[in-house]
């Protein structure tokens, strides 16, 4: 059984295969295009069983269930149709980005390595390649580009706009943290200067809780740095449910999405629901 190449190991055959003229002629091109074969077809995969399972429980608890049996087929086929057609098309989008990032970041990142960079500079690249190659493939795929150029819409926009939200939601709640460890890398650089600092001055063993000339201790600054890892959640969710309530009153029709209006307004509405609306599925 084969194991399949990650970006590392094709990028470490690559530059070998270009160094070492005495080793079996391996062809850059071919590893490249099996690497994007490979992100493409899982993309198509997760895309559609991620997709499938919630459209077809979406338009089955739909039906009309008062229909005579001819209708009521001819009904669930054309929901099964629709649903792979929904899935297919999931799949195809995240297809579409995966083809366009990694032929984007195993091309930049070759670049990189035939550069005279040392290995510190490259290393500070990778973070940049992969945020340009995402920039790149989110605006063709999901932004729009591509179906306005061709003029068709190839890539469902509908689908690809919820894609977009979800990932949104989630990359919102990464910036926190990621905040939190920029916070905590600092916190704990300036420990590290004061220790150093306490050490030199012949207090080595009490520099914990010796009172530094802002009166605070060392043991304090550290668990400071601890209780950013847990405030920083709630304050990340209070940001992002403070912004939607707040575009929610100020204009929910233009700022707020489609889906995110109708759930406030039931919740957040002046219309109190009958209890047996917990089983009105279609609305």
């Amino acid at each position: 059984m084969t194991t399949e190449p990650t970006d590392s190991h094709i990028v470490s055959i690559i530059s070998t295969n270009n160094q070492d003229n005495d080793e079996i002629d391996i062809d850059p091109m071919s590893i490249l295009l099996k690497s994007v074969i490979m992100a493409a077809k899982n993309a198509v995969i997760y895309g559609y069983r991620v997709r499938f399972i919630h459209a077809i429980s979406t338009q089955l608890v739909s039906l009309n269930m008062k229909k005579n049996s001819k209708m009521l087929y001819k009904q669930l086929w054309f929901r099964l149709v629709k649903s792979i057609k929904m899935s297919l098309n999931h799949g195809k989008i995240l297809a579409g980005f995966a083809i366009v990032y990694k032929t984007l970041l195993l091309i930049l990142t070759q670049c990189i390595s035939r550069t005279g960079l040392d290995e510190t500079k490259k290393a500070r690249l990778k973070h940049l390649v992969h945020f340009i190659s995402g920039f790149i493939g989110g605006s063709l795929v999901y932004g729009g580009l591509i179906n306005s150029q061709t003029g068709s819409n190839y890539f469902n926009e509908s689908i690809a706009s919820q894609i977009t939200l979800y990932c949104l939601s989630r990359v919102a709640l990464s910036i926190g943290r990621w905040i939190g460890v920029l916070l905590t890398k600092l916190i704990y650089h300036r420990i590290t200067e004061l220790s150093n600092e306490l050490k030199n001055d012949g207090q080595h063993g009490h520099y914990h809780s010796h009172s530094l000339k802002n009166g605070i201790t060392i043991e304090k600054l550290r668990l400071f740095s601890d209780k950013i890892h847990k405030i920083g959640w709630g304050l990340n969710s209070g940001v992002v449910w403070g912004l939607a309530m707040m575009f929610y009153s100020i204009d929910k029709e233009f700022y707020l999405q489609k889906s995110l209006k109708l759930s406030f307004d039931f919740i957040y509405g002046d219309k109190m629901y009958d209890w047996l609306e917990v089983f009105n599925y279609a609305r």
